[in-house]
């Protein structure tokens, strides 16, 4: 990347080669081990896959300027990653779904009695679900009329919060760049490493901890376990924060930040 590259191209290659490398390594790994898939439900893989690993990626984006733009710079080109992974995992994967099944020839009417599962129609699910309390509650994806109610509160608010992340994680990534710049080259570049990757499975963890607890019981809230794992990296920002502000004070001073 020339030198002459401004924070928003930087931000964004950065962003867009690790997202990259995760698809590809995915991919991969998706086609080795799965039985033959057609066209449709590998392009499904790679529209969720792209919308997930997306906010991800973006602690790179943070990490690579975090000598050229300010945190409400950052912040701003986070939000557009934000946008467009809610569009792929509240859109683009249910509607390439609902199209994969219907090309197959599965009964589409049955699997999804509302239309492809977008926020709209998991609503009127719900809202069906919470008129017609199934006798026996179920997660098959053949009987979505048995879905419990707060599970499908959860689908309906998980991807937003995913999408939320990607601020988080941008953020993240530009405070990481200042914890340890002090660091020579070989450690500071091991302790980002180690950084960003504890940070995105200690919150995949989480996140999946919290999807087995919103199932466990009706009675537990989708709403909170949806968006209750960004207490974790919101968390660790402000740690990694107020270390930043300690520490490294007067050094952030003496950079040239460009406005957003």
């Amino acid at each position: 990347m020339p030198r002459t590259s401004g924070p928003t191209a930087r931000f964004y290659a950065a962003t867009a080669l690790w997202l990259l490398g995760m698809l590809v390594v995915g991919l991969a790994y998706f086609l080795l081990t799965s039985p033959l898939r057609g066209p449709w439900r590998v392009m499904e893989e790679v529209v969720v896959w792209t919308g997930l690993f997306l906010p991800f990626a973006a602690f790179v984006g943070g990490l690579r300027v975090h000598r050229m733009a300010g945190p409400g710079s950052v912040l701003a080109r986070a939000v557009l990653l934000a946008i467009l992974s809610y569009g792929l995992l509240a859109y683009g994967g249910p509607l390439v779904n609902y199209q994969g099944d219907l090309a197959a020839g599965l009964d589409v009417e049955t699997r999804f009695p509302f239309g492809p599962e977008v926020p709209g129609a998991l609503r009127d699910l719900r809202a069906h679900v919470e008129a017609n309390p199934p006798a026996r509650p179920g997660f098959s994806t053949d009987a979505p009329l048995a879905l419990p109610p707060n599970w499908l509160t959860y689908l309906l608010h998980l991807p937003a919060a995913l999408a939320a992340f990607s601020v988080l994680s941008a953020l993240l990534g530009w405070v990481a760049g200042f914890v340890t710049i002090m660091k020579p080259p070989a450690p500071r570049r091991n302790a980002r490493w180690f950084l960003g990757v504890a940070l995105g499975v200690v919150f995949m963890v989480t996140l999946m901890a919290a999807g087995d607890w919103v199932r466990r019981d009706p009675a537990h809230s989708g709403v909170l376990a949806a968006w209750g794992p960004l207490l974790v990296p919101g968390v660790c920002l402000a740690v990694l924060a107020a270390i930043v502000r300690r520490r490294l004070g007067q050094l952030r001073t003496s950079f040239t930040w460009d406005p957003p």
